[in-house]
């Protein structure tokens, strides 16, 4: 069974990915001839027929990226939500309480956008989270739909776009809507089964919403009420709030019991989310930095989920204050340490998280201090 399963995996991760991109290929090329939609009907040579197709096909996909987030942040609401932040790649919009609406700049690994919303009710209050986590593979359809339909009554060029935004549309309603576990993150369908299968656990998701909401508008992990930060299960929304457990010692300053939490939690899960994963990896490598320095060992830096990870989020301000320890306490490289210094205080200008900037200006200055001892 556990060989099965690692076959579906490879198939999934590999073939799969092939398999789609080989359809929409071939669907491209039926639906050209059957549309009459070619090169010579549309009086244009082949090559910039096929930039033009290239060029259509990432509008689709960022038009259904913006659109999948819209689903979430249109049901959410209607469900209510209250809004927090609208990400696209790297672009946040985020709503402060006391400020307003500001545009910000943070990107996560393992996904093209994101709609966070203020979830209603207090903990422990049952409130709606299937359309909440629904609404993305919902738009999706809907837009997809509409495309198809628009596509017999327009015809030329535009009906390459309408065809790939439809295709794009059902690729990403079936990527977010059928449940699968992700390397660095789970998708909307594998949450909401998860939260269909245990009460409690829904706990765990408006957690995860809340202490986002607070951090936000400056509340610190350390600050917020103890528990916010119980969970028990083995999933990925009880793993975020036993690693928010973990990070609060951090933001406390609680180095040594931080370190005593991350081991016992990796003894415990071997099975864990990937960004989970690198993300307690490298707040152990940081502690144990300000302990040994330079005789640190820096071996899990070599590991592909961490290089990936850390790859896809190397101007995040947590991945900066890494970068600058290392530059610090291991190299003893002033220069590449100034160089990364001058880059995360123009990150915390943009970053949208107000409790994390604090946390991390105050990270970056304990390592000045490890420094100097």
């Amino acid at each position: 069974m556990n060989k099965f399963k690692s076959l579906l995996k490879k198939i999934s991760g590999f073939i799969l990915p092939l398999l789609i991109g080989a359809a929409i290929g071939v669907s491209l090329m039926i639906f050209s001839i059957k549309m009459k939609v070619s090169p010579d009907f549309l009086g244009m040579n082949e090559i910039l027929f096929f930039v033009l197709v290239f060029i259509f096909a990432i509008a689709a996909f960022y038009l259904q990226i913006i659109i999948h987030e819209g689903g979430h942040l249109i049901f959410g609401l209607l469900s209510g939500y209250k809004f927090v932040s609208f990400r696209v790649g790297s672009d946040v919009l985020v709503k402060y309480e006391n400020e307003g609406y500001k545009f910000k700049k943070m990107s996560m690994a393992g996904t093209g956008g994101q709609c966070l919303l203020d979830p209603p009710g207090q903990l422990g209050d049952s409130y709606p989270y299937k359309l909440y986590n629904y609404g993305g593979v919902i738009l999706n359809l809907i837009t997809s739909i509409l495309a198809i339909g628009l596509m017999f009554l327009l015809d030329g060029l535009v009906l390459v776009f309408l065809f790939l935004f439809a295709v794009v549309g059902v690729f990403f309603a079936i990527l977010n809507g059928v449940p699968f576990k992700g390397k660095i993150i789970n998708n909307d369908a594998r949450n909401v089964q998860i939260l269909n299968k245990d009460e409690s656990t829904r706990e765990y998701l408006w957690l995860q919403l809340k202490i986002y909401y607070l951090a936000v508008n400056g509340t610190r992990l350390k600050d917020m009420p103890d528990n916010y930060f119980e969970a028990e299960g083995e999933n990925s929304l009880s793993e975020a709030i036993k690693v928010s457990k973990i990070e609060r010692l951090i933001d406390g300053h609680k180095f040594a019991e931080a370190k005593d939490a991350i081991d016992e939690f990796f003894a415990k899960h071997d099975d864990l989310t990937g960004y989970y994963k690198v993300s307690l990896e490298l707040e152990r490598l940081f502690i144990n930095l300000l302990n040994e320095k330079e005789n640190v060992d820096l071996s899990i830096l070599e590991d592909p989920m961490v290089k990936a990870v850390k790859g896809s989020m190397k101007n995040f301000i947590t991945n900066l204050r890494m970068d600058y320890a290392l530059a610090k306490l291991h190299s003893k490289d002033e220069v590449a340490a100034a160089k990364i210094k001058e880059k995360f205080d123009k990150v915390c200008q943009s970053h949208p998280v107000k409790a994390d900037v604090e946390l991390e200006k105050e990270l970056i200055e304990i390592v000045d201090k490890a420094v100097e001892e």
